[in-house]
């Protein structure tokens, strides 16, 4: 009789819907053959890679995905209800350390929908979950993880793995960033910011200098601007009256295409435009000499559909003549763009 080789560990893979194809793309780089891709959300894709798991995470941190927001493990597949999920999650316990920091995230993939007489709850989950951890010597956390037991599941299966957050590629459950809107919140795009900033872990000099193209209505200028941060802002619209009365704001209402500045003013440059990202990637490098060597930046760029990674490597090719380009990300707040985080060539 044949002789069956184990399979290797299935995955779970989550990215913008609008993006699943350059996300597949991207698995298919690490890993060409492998296979089973099969839908079981509009953004979670599942499959079993051809290469052991060690190999395929490891592979996964040389190749640092744009599209790609979230990976875990599915070391365990059984029934979605409590009781299947607590007895699978005991053998993937049995490696955890002693005070070692165990995050619990659950997920339900698929539409949400209200929760009748037994259905699983990611609160029963957690509590659950969390008791089994503490039994097995770790410290159920929920920031911070050294480890995180990750728990998706849909009508048919529950998929539960053990992982790191850099093999999860995030620390947040589908890497899913969500921050609390806040009552004097200019506008949503300040999230997009504090999700760079945490992605890239990239802190603001407190009275640094930053220069903050198409500013307005001032999302990104008043973060800036509560970080500590000197703003000289750039927009021809007008900033929310918020952040115009601030007194480390310098507000230049004019075109960004026609401004310039001494060499070596800022220490961060940031730009969030709705424009051609082409055009925005050659504003941003002609005011490059402005930046100080070895200055960070934060920009995003609008993608072109019909073929956002042409696009991308466009943008590096202009950025790079005086930025090195650190990290590019399809951000869970980024829309139809991705960020860069740059750095001031020295």
């Amino acid at each position: 009789c044949a002789i069956l080789k184990p399979m290797n560990t299935p995955f779970l893979m989550t990215s913008s819907p609008a993006y699943q194809r350059q996300a597949i793309a991207e698995l298919r780089a690490v890993d060409p053959k492998a296979g089973a891709l099969g839908p079981l959300a509009p953004e979670v894709l599942r499959f079993t890679p051809t290469l052991d798991r060690d190999a395929f995470l490891r592979a996964f941190q040389d190749h640092s995905p744009i599209f790609i927001r979230h990976l875990h493990p599915a070391d365990q597949v059984t029934a979605p209800d409590l009781g299947a999920i607590t007895a699978a999650v005991g053998p993937l316990l049995a490696s955890v350390r002693p005070g070692e920091r165990i995050a619990v995230q659950g997920r339900k993939l698929g539409r949400e929908e209200a929760a009748g007489e037994g259905a699983l709850t990611r609160t029963a989950l957690k509590e659950a979950l969390d008791a089994l951890i503490e039994r097995a010597g770790g410290h159920p956390v929920i920031q911070a993880p050294d480890r995180i037991l990750s728990v998706s599941w849909d009508a048919q299966n529950a998929y539960t793995g053990l992982s790191s957050p850099a093999e999860n590629l995030s620390d947040w459950t589908g890497g899913e960033v969500r921050f609390r809107r806040e009552e004097e919140q200019v506008s949503r795009a300040r999230f997009k910011l504090l999700e760079a900033l945490a992605r890239f872990d990239l802190r603001l000099v407190n009275d640094g200098h930053a220069l903050d193209l198409g500013a307005a209505p001032g999302g990104w200028t008043s973060l800036l601007l509560e970080r500590g941060m000197h703003v000289t802002a750039v927009d021809t619209g007008e900033l929310a009256p918020t952040v115009r009365q601030h007194p480390l704001l310098t507000f230049r209402q004019e075109n960004v295409e026609q401004v310039n500045f001494p060499p070596d003013t800022f220490d961060v440059i940031t730009c969030d435009m709705s424009w051609n990202p082409l055009h925005t990637a050659r504003l941003v490098a002609r005011l490059a000499p402005a930046v100080k060597a070895g200055g960070d930046g934060i920009l995003t760029v609008k993608l072109m559909l019909e073929n956002p990674t042409r696009t991308i490597r466009q943008v590096t090719e202009i950025i790079a003549e005086t930025f090195e380009v650190l990290r590019i990300k399809q951000l869970y707040h980024n829309r139809d763009e991705v960020t860069l985080h740059l750095r001031r060539r020295r």
